[in-house]
């Protein structure tokens, strides 16, 4: 047996730029909330490093003998971090739709030389989760006269989206309707920065394998894992 002992422990910083474009150290803040890193790969002067929220990082290779020196982290392009569930085009303008298994519905512009995202949202659902404790109150009392405590716990996970679709120009230039996998569908208004959501529906018990607007614009069909079909 054997123990390996860490030389070095970096604390991933982003290298910021000032007003007069001259690089400078961050200021000791993560490079997001619940940062959670899914690869990386090794080059001759520096690490490659994927988060799980689809971000690209370049940290440099502290030099021989300078072990501790703090890296240079920059952020090379964000991406997504899981696979891509949906992609459309939006048929007013140049902007895209993407949402993958990362949890993130993410807007791009695509008229860019280099596109990247503008922004982008995720959606987390909460249920309690209840544990059944027994705790014996002695060897010599018998199993019914035990008590039975229990325990409930708020759990909160991603919720994932599965399908997306723009709304034709009739209906909204900036509408996007979004079905999940836990059967809801919500529909979002892409704004400057953000998303903006506009109305939210639990039509299916399944995940919601499908949306589509008629051509018209007037009407909207939703299909879901449950081998089910609604019109709306």
């Amino acid at each position: 047996d054997f123990m390996l002992d860490p030389i070095q422990e970096v604390k991933i910083i982003p290298t910021q730029k000032k007003k007069n474009n001259k690089k400078s150290v961050g200021d000791l803040k993560a490079i997001a909330p619940n940062v959670y890193i899914v690869g990386m790969t090794r080059a001759e002067t520096h690490w490659i490093i994927q988060d799980r929220n689809g971000t690209i990082w370049r940290m440099d290779v502290p030099p021989p003998g300078k072990i501790g020196v703090p890296s240079n982290i920059v952020q090379i392009m964000n991406v997504h971090g899981g696979k891509i569930r949906a992609v459309d085009a939006s048929p007013s303008d140049h902007y895209v739709a993407t949402t993958s298994d990362d949890g993130t519905i993410k807007c791009w512009d695509v008229s860019s030389p280099s596109p990247s995202a503008l922004f982008s949202r995720s959606f987390t659902r909460r249920y309690r989760q209840e544990n059944d404790i027994k705790k014996s109150q002695g060897e010599e009392k018998k199993e019914n006269d035990e008590d039975d405590e229990e325990e409930i716990t708020t759990v909160e996970t991603i919720c994932k989206a599965t399908t997306l679709m723009w709304a034709p120009g009739v209906v909204s230039e900036k509408a996007l309707l979004v079905g999940f996998e836990n059967g809801v569908i919500r529909v979002l208004v892409r704004e400057s920065n953000r998303w903006r959501m506009t109305n939210v529906s639990k039509p299916h018990w399944g995940a919601v394998s499908c949306v589509q607007f008629s051509s018209q614009g007037n009407r909207v069909v939703s299909c879901g894992s449950e081998d089910n079909c609604l019109w709306f």
